[in-house]
């Protein structure tokens, strides 16, 4: 996927799936989304998730800007205690993410 820097990094939104394998974000991509369209895009795509009928690159996806927001989703419904588990190797993704992005 070929990065692109927006032109208004302050405001910029970005998702990406997260990879619990490889520990790292996956298809990146910036969008023009309010916080209420990324809450139902990700209905939507628990919707495909779940269905079976859509091969997505992992469940779990995110939202987060270049300063501090992050917002994680997860489309199987994983359990809280399995969530938290993997809650900081998202969190450390995003983090390097901003700091490369901004170099």
């Amino acid at each position: 996927m070929k990065k692109h820097k927006p032109q208004n990094t302050k405001k910029s939104v970005f998702v990406a799936f997260f990879d619990p394998e490889k520990r790292q974000l996956v298809e990146v991509e910036q969008a023009a989304l309010s916080a209420e369209q990324v809450t139902m895009t990700s209905l939507h795509l628990t919707s495909m998730f779940e269905s079976g009928n859509h091969r997505l690159p992992s469940s779990i996806w995110v939202s987060f800007d270049l300063v501090d927001k992050l917002r994680i989703f997860f489309l199987d419904g994983c359990l809280a205690f399995q969530a938290q588990a993997i809650c900081d190797s998202i969190q450390n993704a995003v983090v390097s993410y901003r700091e490369n992005y901004q170099k």
